[in-house]
């Protein structure tokens, strides 16, 4: 992520990343980088519950090294929004920002402001009711398809977990007597929950469909789905939540 990059050489105000985590309790979020601006850069972590919470750093052209953290023990961050306000802003009418190429206040605000969600965006909703929505299609050549996504939401403890919506289908390339699908979820608290999923695919029955919601009480970070040719696994993707 860069703010305040000229719009005449390779000078960035700031150069930083934003990570997403899970700390074992809830999601937090990391703005990490390089600040050499002239001003305050700042974020604002947007909870689960749609409270707030802004963390800020200075410096007057010197460069810094950023490491912000949301550090809200009880609440998973969704979504964050950092900003960078040049000094000499206050010079210019609400809402434009100054240019340092040619001291006018005609500096475009996306070059100020970034958003970034927990979870993929656009996938990424930015809120509970949609943290990321990853598309799932499992085959090798010769084993049944599997054709899905995995859903990401939170509640109202900033749990985060997993839908898994989808259909195994016995195909024209499909060979063997039967396929099956396994799923593997692997939680925060490093604990896992395997399903295999019945009745398995055949030649005269070929299609299942499937429909799998992770423990309500924990909070996921992968979600593992491996398809079977017989007894034999065949073909396998994995699904991680965030930046895992």
């Amino acid at each position: 992520m860069v703010l305040g990059q000229s719009t005449v050489n390779s000078f960035k105000a700031l150069d930083a990343n934003v990570e997403s985590w899970h700390d074992g309790f809830v999601t937090r979020q990391t703005l990490s980088g390089t600040f050499q601006g002239r001003g305050t850069v700042s974020i604002t972590f947007t909870f689960h519950d749609g409270s707030t919470q802004t963390l800020s750093a200075y410096t007057d052209g010197a460069p810094k090294s950023l490491s912000l953290t949301s550090n809200n023990a009880s609440k998973s961050v969704v979504r964050s929004t950092t900003t960078y306000y040049d000094n000499r802003d206050s010079n210019c009418h609400i809402g434009t920002y100054y240019n340092t190429a040619n001291g006018r206040c005609d500096y475009p605000e996306s070059g100020r402001i970034k958003t970034i969600y927990v979870g993929d965006s656009p996938q990424s909703l930015g809120t509970c009711q949609q943290l990321d929505d990853d598309e799932m299609n499992v085959q090798n050549n010769q084993s049944a398809l599997f054709i899905g996504d995995v859903k990401y939401d939170c509640d109202a403890a900033g749990r985060i977990h997993a839908h898994l919506r989808g259909s195994l289908n016995w195909t024209d390339t499909t060979i063997g007597s039967s396929g099956h699908l396994s799923v593997r979820t692997t939680f925060a608290d490093g604990t896992v929950q395997s399903l295999d999923i019945q009745p398995a695919v055949t030649p005269s029955n070929q299609t299942v469909n499937v429909s799998v919601d992770s423990t309500a009480t924990k909070s996921v970070r992968t979600v593992q789905l491996t398809v079977f040719r017989d007894q034999l696994a065949a073909a396998t993707a994995v699904s991680n939540f965030g930046d895992a």
